[in-house]
């Protein structure tokens, strides 16, 4: 994260957000997952009304290879702001419909992460912890020195 040299009003401003936003609605249909979750619209909106005046944000995004990255960028009137670390995804196919998607998911996410927007159900970790690859038993070797032997 970078940042202006202070960040006091920008730290206020969003105290202020944390308390006043207002969660957005599950208003759209995941038919793979058979889920429902926020749109980007409805996380944008959420946080624009919950955003004090003289405070607002923009996103840049950037592609490399397979990969789109979406920084986020707090601004303030006072001319504090906060460059936030980019969100990276993984696009899996090689057109503009999947680059569009990984955008929009990564936009979506990263101003739900940086203002508190909890879109998702919480499930403690469980579908992350089954998709995670299982770490190998680790080998343990001990070299026992007989009692008896003296070290130099």
């Amino acid at each position: 994260m970078k940042s202006s040299e202070s960040i006091k009003t920008i730290a206020a401003a969003m105290n202020a957000v944390r308390k006043d936003i207002k969660q957005p609605e599950k208003n759209a249909k995941n038919p793979f997952f058979k889920s429902d979750y926020v749109t980007l619209e409805g996380v944008v909106d959420a946080i624009d009304k919950a955003l004090p005046k003289g405070f607002s944000y923009t996103q840049e995004v950037a592609s490399e290879g397979n990969q789109v990255s979406v920084s986020t960028i707090l601004m303030s009137d006072s001319g504090e702001w906060i460059q936030f670390e980019p969100l990276t995804m993984p696009v899996t196919k090689n057109d503009a419909q999947a680059f569009g998607s990984a955008e929009t998911y990564a936009r979506r996410y990263s101003l739900s992460a940086i203002f508190g927007v909890t879109s998702d159900l919480d499930d403690d970790g469980n579908k992350a912890a089954k998709s995670a690859p299982k770490e190998q038993p680790h080998k343990h070797t001990r070299t026992r020195q007989p009692a008896n032997q003296k070290s130099d």
